[in-house]
């Protein structure tokens, strides 16, 4: 697109230039714009592909004709999640591979003296209920995403985790600056962009915030719980000068990094944690049976 080429012959492109499994989406997604549908309704009819934050960006892009921008600021954004996704994983993994040594390795000599059935009687246990925490917590949040006051109440526990708060707290912010830059650029109201760009956010207690009589964008931002207040200041500024996309780029520029910045500090806490809460679990399940004591089920946090 950057060549000049329309959509339908940038999709075209794909289709002969990309592995089959992303030729196969182009040539979806290029018969569905020649039907007449937009490029956003295209791939939004693909579960999975896009959130509700990257389908408003790519639609206010649409609405304004600058869809090449609007294709970049979605390029950054996967980028960035991919990247803290990899973080978060390669962060964790090692401490979790160690709670499972902890749990595995201290009944060996039961493996080996006993039997097999002895040795799963001493792991399973703890494994299973480790497993099943997990798997409810998650089913859980999935559950509550669809209970707009469950999801309120669950994101403001969620916020007041001090390892779980912050990145969640700075990306939610950093989608819903995208979005109101992104839709205030393609010529939206004051209302409806911040409409969006609350719902885009992810955080459910920002829904439902909307201008009130005369009120000003940032006067109706102050109003959303946990906001910051410096940057609610920077868009006041921006109310007054008119230069909405450059601050509030360089709002949303700055909570991905607050964001970034969270989660790497979270991870590395929760890292070094998970180390000193395996080396305990392995002391005390081997002097535990060395000294003959029943040893308790434990479930690893």
């Amino acid at each position: 697109m950057q060549a000049g080429f329309p959509v339908v012959r940038a999709l075209h492109s794909l289709e002969v230039k990309t592995d089959d499994r992303l030729s196969r989406m182009a040539r979806s997604v290029s018969a569905a714009v020649q039907e007449g549908g937009t490029l956003t309704q295209a791939l939004a009819a693909r579960p999975g592909l896009m959130d509700l934050a990257q389908e408003r960006i790519l639609e206010c892009a649409e609405r304004s004709g600058r869809l090449e921008e609007g294709l970049k600021e979605l390029a950054r954004d996967l980028a960035l999640r991919r990247e803290l996704l990899r973080k978060t994983r390669s962060g964790l993994t090692y401490p979790v591979l160690l709670l499972h040594a902890a749990i595995l390795i201290p009944p060996i000599g039961t493996l080996v003296l006993v039997g097999p059935r002895a040795f799963l009687a001493a792991v399973l246990p703890t494994l299973s209920s480790g497993y099943a925490l997990v798997a409810a917590g998650w089913m859980f949040w999935r559950f509550s995403r669809t209970r707009p006051r469950l999801a309120a109440k669950v994101w403001s526990l969620a916020e007041g985790v001090p390892l779980a708060g912050s990145p969640l707290l700075a990306l939610a912010v950093a989608r819903f600056l995208q979005v109101l830059r992104a839709a205030i650029s393609s010529g939206l109201m004051p209302q409806e962009s911040l409409i969006l760009a609350a719902r885009a956010s992810g955080n459910p207690r920002w829904e439902g915030v909307a201008l009130q009589g005369d009120e000003r964008l940032h006067e109706a931002m102050k109003r959303l719980p946990r906001f910051p207040p410096l940057m609610i200041d920077q868009v006041a500024l921006a109310e007054e000068s008119g230069r909405y996309d450059d601050v509030l780029d360089r709002l949303a520029e700055r909570s991905r990094e607050d964001a970034d910045r969270a989660l790497r500090t979270s991870v590395a806490v929760l890292k070094h944690g998970g180390y000193w809460l395996a080396i305990g679990m392995m002391v005390w399940r081997i002097f535990s049976m060395l000294g003959g004591m029943p040893v308790p089920p434990m479930v690893p946090e």
